[in-house]
């Protein structure tokens, strides 16, 4: 049975705005010199390229060398970025949000750079007004285009509240007590106010909430599930007398 074909060697081309970026990785390719040539070797070469963020394609071959093989691969940037625009920013100008990017134009297109920019808006809304759940939220929302970086942003407004574990007059005053309004942007303080003050009620024992989103339109409607006390026990904060 034959032995397996060596990589007996290495041959990257790649544009210059990439060469830095790649360098790094040549103890990499030189500790496959010596292996059994294989195509999952050669995809985890190709991956290793595309993980730099700012590699467009990867055209791989290879040649004999040396009793081997030689892999061959030319790789491509991403094109430079010609310019940057967010859309669905209601809040704040999107300007103040680029600001903060590290991804700019005139720049070689770099994922990784830009969709770690882009996890951060959602901070950018609560460090400067507090407000939860906006955010990109689909890859659809990202558009690379010519050079051209196409942001959608989502600020999800307040949907439906669903009180669970309670009825009737109950329910009612729990709706009352929340006071985050339907079709609003969702204020963390208030929220979490409404909670504090719905657990305070003496008909709730105990209380647990969790968002449901409809990415479509854009809401996250509350969910709480209510625990109501046990009308044979006293009212919270009181003790039966004896």
């Amino acid at each position: 049975m034959a032995a397996p074909t060596a990589i007996t060697g290495y041959e990257i081309v790649a544009d210059p705005a990439l060469i830095s970026g790649i360098k790094p990785l040549k103890p990499k390719f030189v500790a496959n010199v010596g292996k059994p040539y294989s195509r999952t070797l050669l995809l985890e070469d190709v991956r290793r390229f595309q993980m730099l963020g700012t590699v467009g394609m990867v055209r791989a071959g290879e040649q004999s060398f040396k009793q081997g093989k030689k892999l061959l691969y030319r790789v491509e940037a991403n094109p430079a970025i010609r310019s940057i625009t967010l859309s669905g920013v209601s809040l704040f100008k999107p300007e103040e949000i680029l600001k903060r990017f590290q991804t700019r134009p005139q720049q070689i297109l770099d994922y990784n750079r830009l969709f770690a920019d882009i996890n951060a808006i959602p901070d950018y809304y609560m460090e400067k007004k507090g407000i939860m759940y906006a955010d990109v939220t689909d890859l659809k929302d990202v558009a690379v285009r010519d050079g051209h970086v196409k942001i959608h942003v989502r600020e999800f407004k307040m949907g439906d509240l669903v009180v669970k574990g309670v009825k009737g007059p109950e329910a009612d005053l729990i709706r009352k007590s929340f006071k985050v309004k339907k079709g609003s942007v969702i204020n963390r303080a208030t929220l979490l106010a409404s909670l504090h003050d719905i657990f305070q009620l003496s008909t709730v024992k105990d209380l647990d909430w969790y968002p449901r989103f409809d990415r479509e339109r854009a809401t996250v409607s509350m969910i709480l599930q209510v625990t109501p006390v046990d009308e044979s026990l006293p009212p919270k904060g009181r003790s039966r007398a004896d």
